[in-house]
């Protein structure tokens, strides 16, 4: 059998207004960061509405480049129905495409297709219409398209049928 996937929906996220944080090193290696993110809008077939201020990213830099994504945030349907999103994933990229991610200098960042990004979403929400959420299997992928203004990143997120 062939897997197949459709998609959901896609969450354009603007990262702060606090600065980044950086923990480390850490005694177990790497360095672990916190990046706050301020708020956002996702949008897709069935899905649609705002990411809710006070959520964050909580990567952890492995020492040979590969980040370990962690990360929360609450979407609010245009329903007012509250969904807990959690992201768990692996970005990696070659040497000299991390240097350029890592570089403050460098103005011309890493397109999405120069390294590989992928998270395995799970989501909380209460009984009702998106509760479908919490009974089927999704992955996402930071999408290439670029984020309209003023979000920072945009990420497609598909089910696995």
């Amino acid at each position: 059998m062939t897997p197949a996937f459709a998609f959901v929906m896609t969450v354009h996220l603007r990262i702060g207004p606090q600065p980044v944080q950086r923990i480390g090193p850490l005694p177990t290696g790497g360095d672990r960061l916190f990046v706050p993110l301020a708020d956002g809008v996702f949008e897709g077939p069935r899905l649609r509405g705002k990411v809710l201020p006070g959520g964050g990213e909580f990567p952890l830099i492995a020492p040979e480049g590969v980040l370990r994504i962690d990360a929360r945030y609450c979407l609010q349907e245009d329903d007012g129905t509250v969904i807990l999103l959690r992201n768990r994933g692996i970005r990696r990229a070659p040497p000299e495409v991390f240097a350029r991610w890592r570089d403050p200098a460098v103005t011309d960042k890493p397109k999405p297709s120069e390294f590989y990004m992928r998270v395995v979403p799970t989501f909380e929400v209460q009984t009702g219409p998106h509760d479908w959420l919490t009974q089927n299997i999704f992955f996402g992928i930071l999408s290439d398209t670029p984020s309209p203004e003023p979000w920072r990143l945009s990420i497609d997120y598909f089910q696995l049928l």
